[in-house]
């Protein structure tokens, strides 16, 4: 059999992509090589705009908080926080999130292989043919979502392996204890000592999501500051408990130039590179990529035309002017010192970055108008009031 779609990863933006396709009356083939449900390493935050994109209802057993409000912590743990007054995401456990969403793919018609490694990708006057793990299929058309070191993009020639400097790097664990009721509805955000780092604790039903992230070429160095943080902040809570053995993943960041499409291959989510390059969201631009991605096909499929060109096309108009934005302001901000977190508790509105960031599609000119543009004039009232 033929396939009009082969999927390779099935993560949100294999999935999204998938039922979209399936939706639109393609033949689709679904790979991934872990068995669901598998582990992700991810903070598990699912921002308001991500639960938007989704398009459908998520069943309240995936919920494992709901957030509406967020703080930010300096080095001496002093705090600042900002209530939205509406819910501005939605803390998950990938393992179960991820299964869902194939599932969701799998009810619309997607047929789904797992424990199915690719080991090469050919090209010939048929379509393309998948070699895998779990035997060989052919499909007209393939989009690979298989992260951020994508085996289809090295084995079908788009691109190779990211240079560290174009990656981020976290560690994150999650810590079952009990949830301080202070800490019902919050996300918390805190600086740490890392060029475009910062760390989190995100309540959950059974305790706290705790990570930490930054550049990709600190990585050596925040796994090992990881547990130091962590066992910080739960004594900080006053929370007796050992921190689990944290996993750490590497993630692209998003606004630097890259090829995503050859022929009738195409990249989606973390193996295109749209992850944001300041808040390190992934999810949102997964699940956005799959669907341009899918909904891109159907309508060259229709009337004709180059689905990679098309595609690429799309992604750059919808991703690229907040990506180049948030890389700056991720530059800008830089290694977070206490001063900048100073300016900001005397500006407590500029807490309001985060929730903007996670509820709308296109913060980054708000960002940059109500925070950026300001900072000197801020900055140097702070320093006044330091030493005055």
């Amino acid at each position: 059999m033929i396939y009009d779609l082969a999927i390779i990863g099935a993560g949100p933006a294999g999935s999204a992509a998938a039922k979209i396709a399936t939706e639109g009356g393609l033949s689709v083939l679904l790979l991934d090589k872990a068995v669901f449900p598998r582990d992700k390493t991810c903070g598990g935050m699912l921002s308001a705009k991500t639960l938007d994109e989704l398009g459908f209802e998520l069943p309240d057993e995936l919920m494992q908080h709901e957030v509406h409000k967020v703080r930010v912590y300096g080095y001496n743990l002093d705090s600042s926080e900002w209530d939205e007054k509406r819910t501005i995401g939605k803390a998950v456990k990938r393992r179960h999130f991820d299964d869902f969403l194939v599932h969701k793919a799998i009810d619309t018609g997607a047929y789904f292989i797992e424990g199915a490694k690719l080991t090469a990708i050919d090209q010939n006057s048929t379509g393309i043919v998948i070699r895998t793990s779990r035997g060989c299929f052919s499909a007209r058309y393939v989009i690979g979502a298989d992260g951020v070191f994508s085996p289809t993009a090295a084995l079908a020639g788009i691109h190779g392996r990211l240079p560290v400097w174009q990656m981020g790097f976290t560690m994150e664990a999650e810590v079952q204890v009990p949830v301080l009721n202070s800490d019902y509805g919050t996300a918390e955000f805190y600086f740490i000592p890392f060029l475009g780092g910062f760390g989190w604790a995100f309540p959950q039903k059974d305790g706290y999501n705790i990570g930490v992230g930054g550049v990709a070429w600190n990585h050596k160095r925040l796994t090992s500051y990881f547990y130091e943080f962590a066992e910080r902040i739960l004594k900080y809570k006053g929370i007796n408990a050992p921190v689990p053995k944290a996993k750490g993943c590497f993630l692209p960041a998003g606004g630097i130039p890259r090829r995503i499409s050859k022929s009738n291959i195409v990249l989606a989510g973390d193996a295109a590179g749209f992850v944001d390059p300041f808040s390190g969201e992934g999810i949102y631009y997964a699940l956005h990529s799959g669907h341009i991605a899918a909904q891109t096909l159907l309508e060259v499929i229709e009337a004709g035309g180059d689905w990679g060109k098309a595609y690429a096309r799309r992604c750059a108009a919808e991703f690229y002017h907040d990506f180049r934005l948030s890389l700056l302001v991720a530059l800008v901000s830089g290694k977070k010192t206490q001063f900048q977190y100073d300016v900001l508790k005397e500006n407590p509105s500029m807490v309001r970055a985060i929730p903007i960031i996670m509820c709308q599609r296109h913060p980054y000119d708000m960002v940059l108008k109500e925070n950026l543009l300001p900072m000197p004039g801020r900055m140097f009232r702070t320093l006044i009031d330091k030493h005055a």
